[in-house]
């Protein structure tokens, strides 16, 4: 049986530090339909710290071991994974791109996934330094945001997770924004309703058609007509689509309540 060292025990509490933050940040980002949350930041810095860990685990392993002159003192992803011998490099790509997909990732017909790995750990050897200043030099590490969850969260998780518990996670986030998705149709379905009954009645806004009875009446029941609860978030769609079709005018009407 393989004995677990201290920094391998180390690393893997930064992925489960991460698991925690990162369905926070899931969580939230769907509710506001953006890729930032509150938590974003700070899951990034963990899972590129995770990362990083985990790489210098594989380094000080009993099979691998460096000679004196090999300088761990780094945070750079490209230095640490060039340190790995042949063998271990290929599995760390096999794996990260079995999770890879998991995560919905493509490579491009005809490139070369291990070559892609490389220009990954090449084009983001410092974003564990660069995320925590990330309010340094903001607009020019902007661009790159998007990409760090989908590229390197399948490393992190391939490292000691099995593939069923990187699926669960990912069906996990799916649902989440699923569930957003939902909650938005379903106040999307109302906000047009309102806004149709604004225009032909020339009311102002959400207050007037309110206070008029009868015209809120109408729209109460023109929204249970749709049976929303009974629908699928597909079928959700369908009916905003249906209901905007030909009245785009609609959107130049702002509601709130």
């Amino acid at each position: 049986m393989e004995k677990i060292m201290p920094i391998q025990l180390n690393a893997h509490t930064y992925l489960i530090s991460y698991k925690a933050l990162a369905e926070k940040h899931y969580k939230h980002s769907a509710i506001l339909e953006t890729w930032y949350s509150n938590y974003f930041f700070p899951s990034v810095s963990i899972l590129t710290f995770g990362i990083e860990l985990h790489f210098k685990w594989l380094l000080s392993k009993r099979e691998n071991r460096l000679n004196s002159e090999t300088d761990l003192n780094t945070h750079s992803f490209d230095k640490l994974f060039h340190h790995l011998n042949k063998d271990i490099k290929k599995k760390v790509v096999d794996e990260w791109f079995v999770f890879f997909k998991i995560r919905g990732g493509k490579v491009k017909s005809g490139v070369d996934k291990y070559r892609f790995f490389n220009l990954l750990m090449s084009d983001f050897h410092d974003v564990y330094v660069n995320m925590r200043y990330a309010h340094e030099d903001y607009k020019n590490k902007r661009e790159t945001f998007d990409l760090l969850l989908p590229l390197l969260e399948p490393l992190l998780f391939s490292f000691t997770t099995t593939k069923e518990i990187y699926k669960y996670f990912v069906e996990n986030i799916v649902e989440m924004n699923l569930e957003s998705d939902r909650n938005n149709l379903e106040n999307a379905i109302l906000r047009l309703i309102i806004s149709k009954y604004v225009i032909q009645s020339g009311l102002k806004d959400i207050d007037d058609i309110k206070n008029d009875k009868e015209i809120w009446e109408k729209v109460s029941r023109e929204e249970k007509s749709y049976r929303i609860e009974e629908k699928s978030t597909k079928e959700l769609a369908e009916i905003v689509y249906e209901i905007t079709k030909g009245e785009t005018n609609i959107y130049k009407i702002e509601l709130n309540y």
